[in-house]
């Protein structure tokens, strides 16, 4: 959901995951479509994700106030007519993996001619302005109407859609460091701007680090968030997530989720304690989750773990 849309971007059609029927006509792909996954519902304030399979027609021209990411996700190619900058129209095919990025104005009319796969993303325009303010205010972002496939927006895009899909499994921390990598992908920061900073500076103070870290350790049964934790270390979204790397050799997701299956570690040698309850404890939302990620950094599930104690 994004905030500065209007409220009948994202109307309440009641389609499901996998549905079958057409959904009315939104701002994401205006025109009839299957909506196959979306992000609506998860309570992400910066960003919404959706894969459309689109009916063939006319989509008129429609204003934006977003950044909007267009993804031909489907495992065929696409054609039609688009209208370019003179008011003509013209053939288009979009091959899988195109996309096309929107970021001034509004989104161009075209027309498919067959039916298509899109995977839709619009990202809130106070959070881009936010970290391009962190990156010096010196770039922006700059429409893509060509389709030319980006090997890194397509697996940033491809992994928040599958976040969706899971119902936001993996938490806000991995939502925000995904989308917050997907828009310095988009804007094209230029590498100096990602350099480490100085050897004096490339790791968080020590009292910084200290702070955050038992922020992280106070907090590891909630849903903790990327712009929390920075405020906790007092720099920028952007400087944080590299001198915590530098600081931890861990992002902040991959700390967290460290933290929480050594918690749970400690936590399995009481016989006691049911594994639900140490999963919610530890900030894992189900069972399947905690058995999941336990094993991903284990190597072994929380049972298998307990019985070898």
């Amino acid at each position: 959901m994004v905030r500065s849309l209007p409220s009948t971007a994202y109307p309440s059609t009641g389609s499901t995951v996998g549905s079958s029927r057409l959904d009315p006509p939104t701002v994401l792909v205006r025109g009839p479509s299957i909506r196959l996954s979306t992000s609506t519902s998860l309570g992400w304030t910066d960003l919404t994700v959706e894969r459309h399979r689109v009916a063939p027609g006319d989509k008129v021209e429609t204003a934006i106030s977003d950044v909007v990411i267009c993804l031909a996700s489907g495992p065929h190619g696409s054609y039609g007519e688009r209208r370019n900058a003179r008011g003509m129209w013209m053939p288009y095919s979009r091959e899988p993996g195109s996309v096309y990025v929107f970021g001034e104005g509004s989104l161009p009319p075209f027309r498919n001619l067959v039916e298509e796969e899109l995977t839709v993303s619009f990202v809130g325009r106070s959070f881009v302005d936010g970290i391009i303010e962190e990156a010096g205010g010196n770039v922006r972002t700059r429409n893509r109407s060509d389709g030319v496939p980006d090997d890194a927006i397509v697996r940033l895009v491809l992994l928040l859609e599958a976040e969706a899909v899971s119902g936001g499994l993996s938490g806000r921390l991995y939502m925000d460091h995904l989308a917050h990598a997907l828009v310095l992908r988009l804007l094209s920061v230029p590498a100096r701007r990602h350099e480490e900073p100085s050897a004096g500076s490339s790791r968080l103070p020590r009292p910084r680090l200290r702070r955050v870290l038992e922020r992280i350790d106070s907090a590891l049964h909630t849903d903790l968030d990327l712009k929390t934790l920075a405020a906790e270390s007092s720099y920028s979204r952007n400087h944080f997530i590299r001198m915590f790397r530098a600081s931890t050799g861990y992002t902040p997701h991959q700390y967290v989720l460290h933290r929480r299956v050594q918690t749970a570690q400690a936590m399995l040698r009481d016989r006691s304690r049911q594994l639900i309850e140490i999963a919610l404890a530890c900030g894992f939302s189900s069972h399947a989750h905690f058995s999941r990620m336990f094993r991903q950094v284990m190597g072994v599930t929380p049972s298998e773990y307990r019985r070898n104690l």
